[in-house]
């Protein structure tokens, strides 16, 4: 993808002080703005020690890096060091939690911080099934593609979707209704994600391991399995587009148990009947 149209305007303040430049420098375009407060280019060394602030206005803009699609604005301050090594550090307060990252050469890891899952399912556009908070770390190695997810959910809460609604209907449970703490993973290579989710509230879990999601083409691959209070297991498959999966619903299980319970309690009905005819 190219990169969008862009118009650029700025002021730079530079001083020499023996080998080494210092510069003030604010660049604005209409994908981002820059603040720099101090730039130092040490010409003995070529070494570079800058600090920034960054307002990126539309990340959508930015498809020609990212190579995919997201929604929202961010503002990030951080450092830049280039010597023998790279390193970067970037700060923001994101998605009503805190983003802390660091780049030291090709490898990259970001804290996570107290974020609401509906404000990041809502940048990476996909549906906002799942309300909680969530703390976690992501490692990502640039050169490779590739990483790992690791995060913890608390508080959560589920928004309507289909698979509650079945599950409402096959197992006359409310999960909505019901809070759920767990874990997430995820393994990332490239495009291609392969993630855990392990959901718990008070009487009822959620669980799905090796889900296949691709973030570019958003076509989703997941298997499911649901346990309502402690009814027996409902399990879901999940497959097409993340925005409107096909889901299909095998709750054979909980089915032959109501069949059971009301069999049971027409038998014991009908006991109850011919005892009272005999006394």
């Amino acid at each position: 993808s190219l990169m969008p149209y862009t118009t650029f305007s700025g002021t730079t303040n530079t001083v020499l002080k023996g080998t080494k430049i210092d510069t003030k420098a604010l660049l604005k375009s209409n994908l981002a703005s820059l603040d720099i407060k101090q730039a130092r280019f040490d010409l003995k060394d070529s070494s570079i020690a800058s600090d920034y602030q960054a307002t990126i206005y539309d990340l959508d803009r930015l498809f020609f890096i990212s190579q995919r699609h997201l929604k929202g604005a961010i503002v990030a301050t951080g450092e830049l060091k280039k010597a023998k090594d790279l390193d970067f550090t970037l700060l923001s307060n994101f998605a009503g939690g805190k983003l802390d990252a660091k780049l030291h050469n090709d490898d990259f890891i970001a804290y996570i911080n107290k974020m609401q899952t509906l404000d990041i399912l809502d940048m990476l556009i996909y549906p906002k099934v799942f309300k909680s908070n969530i703390d976690g770390k992501v490692t990502y190695n640039l050169a490779e593609a590739s990483g790992n997810f690791d995060a913890e959910l608390k508080e959560g809460v589920f928004m309507p979707n289909q698979i509650l609604d079945l599950t409402k209907q096959f197992a006359k449970v409310d999960l909505y209704k019901q809070k759920f703490v767990g874990n997430t993973n995820a393994v990332i290579k490239k495009e291609h994600i392969t993630a855990l989710l392990d959901l718990k509230s008070n009487t009822s879990s959620i669980y799905t391991k090796d889900t296949k999601l691709n973030s570019k083409t958003k076509q989703i691959d997941s298997d499911i399995k649901i346990v309502a209070n402690n009814n027996p297991a409902i399990y879901v498959t999940l497959q097409g587009n993340v925005e409107s999966p096909k889901v299909k619903v095998d709750a054979s299980a909980i089915v032959k148990d109501e069949a059971k319970k009301a069999v049971k309690k027409e038998a014991t009905k009908q006991l109850n009947k011919l005892f009272q005819k005999l006394f």
